[in-house]
């Protein structure tokens, strides 16, 4: 049986499927269907006779498989994944995005379930710094603050545990107005992308 993507580049349809797939795979993760993004991702990433997406691309792609993998458990193949996403993003223009931040964030989460607390605290502030630039009212932001209060705690640091907490307490209260929104400005995050 023919992935998407190659019966699409049969079809020379490769660019308008590859980025669609990419879309359907992001929108089953957001819908918590694990499986099926994981399957999209994958082809994604698979073989590519046609031409090649860049590293970048690649790297964004591995990084949303990687979070999959993690949602599911699949904690080693994840860190390798993060790894890979993350070395690249590291050493280009996309150090500074939202993407990378969220990334890091993601690899902080997990690193913090396999209790390596100081690696966990290191990705956790990466994202952190870059996500309270650019999107400092945001839900997004408040969960990382309180990922990363609970990691300091575990490594006694209590004041800097205190301080995000507090920062999460006063965001949650904007946040929770009525008419403030919880979201991040998707618009800035697909201009972004593109």
């Amino acid at each position: 049986m023919k992935s998407i993507i190659e019966s699409a580049r049969i079809a020379k349809l490769t660019p308008v499927v590859v980025g669609a797939t990419l879309h359907l795979a992001e929108l089953h993760a957001q819908l918590k269907q694990y499986d099926k993004a994981l399957g999209l991702f994958e082809q994604l990433l698979g073989p590519k006779p046609y031409a090649k997406p860049n590293d970048l691309a690649d790297a964004l792609i591995e990084g949303q498989l990687a979070h999959v993998l993690m949602q599911q458990h699949k904690d080693e193949r994840a860190e390798a994944l993060f790894q890979s996403a993350l070395s690249t993003l590291a050493t280009s223009s996309m150090n500074t995005t939202i993407s990378y931040a969220f990334m890091c964030t993601r690899y902080g989460k997990l690193k913090a379930r396999q209790k390596d607390w100081q690696n966990a605290v290191d990705y956790l502030e990466r994202g952190l710094k870059i996500e309270s630039d650019a999107i400092p009212q945001s839900g997004a932001l408040v969960d990382t603050l309180e990922v990363t209060a609970q990691v300091y705690g575990k490594l006694g640091r209590r004041d800097d545990a205190k301080n995000c907490r507090n920062r999460a307490k006063a965001l949650r209260g904007v946040l929770d107005k009525p008419g403030q929104p919880n979201t991040v400005d998707v618009a800035a995050l697909a201009a972004e992308m593109r």
